[in-house]
């Protein structure tokens, strides 16, 4: 089995929709920007220096002699390439220990509409509040690599599974340096959103707030982000405060109504200002 996988891993390739921004945005390459052509020159293993009239020459000669249709490169260290092989399943898995005896084995699946709501709030007082085995030594440090991670695309993928009024979580992160492999990430939400456990196969991963943790958590923030602000799109104006009719502020200096100055105006009737005369 580990040899087929070997064999299946050396024969994966990249396109052009495994790849960010690897595909120019417009038909006529002279209307692209001179970032959109570096990033495919990038991908097409070609130079990236020079004006926009030399890139614009080297992407012409590309596509003229067909260099453009070879294995394209991956530009961001490997994790497209990485992220690819773990979804066609040739990617070694590593389990945290003992995780079977909590999680079930089956019943995962990708929608993770009915999950309950995590914010930034959870995923802090999960990773640094909560952490009473390093309370002196409790750092934002994995909150700020392990967003990096997400955003870098290290979070392949994550699958859910609901039983007994529990969400169970089961996410698959890529570690930072050497992609041979994937590390499993496993996290026990209650109904209210709050993190009860986590578990990771990676050597940091003992107490559950790794790295790898935190990239997945930031992954389900993100998603919570996403679901709420189209739950406000659909949501019927009529149900909203008005935006329309909404008096606008008023420019005038906020004095108190001792030193305020009372007018009378008459139409037709203009009063001359009376001069007193300083002793």
């Amino acid at each position: 089995m580990a040899a087929e996988k070997a064999s299946c891993s050396k024969k994966v390739v990249l396109c052009e929709e495994d790849i960010p921004r690897a595909k120019l945005p417009r038909e006529n390459v002279e209307e692209c920007t001179v970032p959109q052509l570096r990033r495919w020159l990038l991908c097409g293993g070609a130079k990236t220096s020079g004006k926009k009239a030399d890139l614009v020459k080297r992407y012409k000669d590309y596509v003229k002699g067909g260099l453009h249709l070879k294995n394209l490169r991956d530009p961001d260290g490997g994790v497209h390439l990485a992220r690819k092989k773990v979804l066609l399943g040739v990617m070694d898995e590593v389990d945290p220990p003992h995780v079977t005896d909590i999680f079930p084995k089956d019943g995962f699946h990708e929608d993770l509409t009915d999950l309950p709501f995590v914010n930034f709030g959870t995923v802090w007082k999960y990773m640094i509040e909560s952490s009473n085995a390093k309370k002196q030594l409790s750092t934002a440090k994995p909150l700020v690599k392990g967003f990096n991670f997400f955003k870098s695309g290290n979070l392949v993928k994550v699958t859910v599974c609901s039983r007994e009024n529990k969400w169970y979580l089961k996410s698959q992160v890529l570690p930072s340096m050497k992609k041979s492999s994937v590390y499993n990430c496993f996290i026990l939400l209650l109904p209210n959103g709050h993190i009860k456990s986590a578990y990771c196969g990676c050597p940091a991963g003992v107490d559950g707030r790794c790295n790898h943790i935190a990239a997945a958590l930031f992954g389900l923030e993100e998603f919570c982000k996403q679901r709420e602000k189209q739950q406000q799109e659909q949501t019927s104006r009529t149900s909203q405060p008005c935006t329309w009719n909404v008096p606008r502020k008023r420019k005038g200096e906020v004095l108190p109504i001792s030193q305020m100055k009372f007018k009378k105006h008459e139409h037709g009737k203009e009063k001359k200002a009376k001069e007193r005369s300083r002793i």
